[in-house]
């Protein structure tokens, strides 16, 4: 089973993975360029069906030129390759969100925070199928899965780090003990981890939750194409619902 994550067409190779595949003999370079190179023609074949559609490990083999047998050496099965498109998948978005907040380190709190969901709107529109691979329902239970899960933390992080900064400069109010739905033991750990020395509270989890499934709700309608239907101006739109979302719970005193 292939488990590293690594490039394909419509994301970027990152210099930490090319460090790596120069390290290695070659033997595991050559591996390794196979491996992406099966990812990239398998994510071509993807583009018109998100949810990965009829896509069979001998149509990839096919179009890399590879016998469809050779195809198992490097994935065990079609739901393998899928998840290793997945995490790329993650990977990528994970990579803008982060760009969106280094871009302009001087932005305010607000229009920083604005800013990490309009690259996150970005995202999702530029890139439908790695959208689908990442929340595509029809696979069996492996997400729970260590690797998964770090790589669904590493997605947070960053919205997570603009919230703790906004809390730090007293502009996000959260009451602490207020009731709030039970956030897992591992991912308070992870919060706290991406703290440091900060306080974390389970109403910070939970006010992200809240706050970033306002933001992924208006990027689905859009994505299916319901705000279209109801909106002229779809940018304008999307900024207006963030910039409201904020609103409820900046402190406004």
């Amino acid at each position: 089973m292939d488990s590293e994550s690594g490039p394909q067409s419509a994301l970027p190779l990152s210099a930490g993975a090319a460090a790596r595949g120069a390290a290695l003999p070659r033997r595991e370079r050559t591996r390794l360029a196979t491996t992406d190179e099966i990812k990239a023609a398998a994510h071509d074949l993807l583009a018109p069906s998100p949810d990965g559609g009829d896509l069979s490990l001998r149509a990839v083999a096919r179009q890399v030129g590879m016998t469809p047998s050779a195809i198992y050496r490097y994935f065990e099965s079609r739901e393998d390759l899928l998840e290793a498109l997945a995490r790329d998948a993650f990977d990528s978005v994970s990579a803008t969100l982060a760009a969106a907040v280094e871009a302009d380190t001087s932005a305010g709190s607000v229009d920083r925070a604005v800013a990490v969901a309009h690259a996150y709107r970005r995202w999702c529109l530029e890139h439908p199928a790695d959208f689908g691979l990442i929340f595509r329902t029809d696979r069996p239970d492996t997400r729970a899965s260590e690797a998964w899960r770090a790589h669904l933390l590493e997605f947070y992080r960053v919205p997570f780090e603009v919230l703790l900064r906004d809390m730090a400069a007293g502009e996000v109010a959260i009451t602490p003990g207020a009731a709030t739905p039970a956030v897992r033991a591992d991912v308070l750990e992870a919060a706290r981890l991406v703290a440091q020395d900060a306080e974390v509270m389970p109403e910070m989890v939970s006010l992200l939750v809240s706050l970033w499934a306002s933001v992924h709700g208006f990027v689905c309608l859009e994505l299916f194409g319901h705000v279209g239907l109801l909106m002229e101006d779809a940018d304008a739109a999307f900024d207006q619902h963030v910039r409201a979302a904020l609103v409820a719970v900046r402190r406004t005193g």
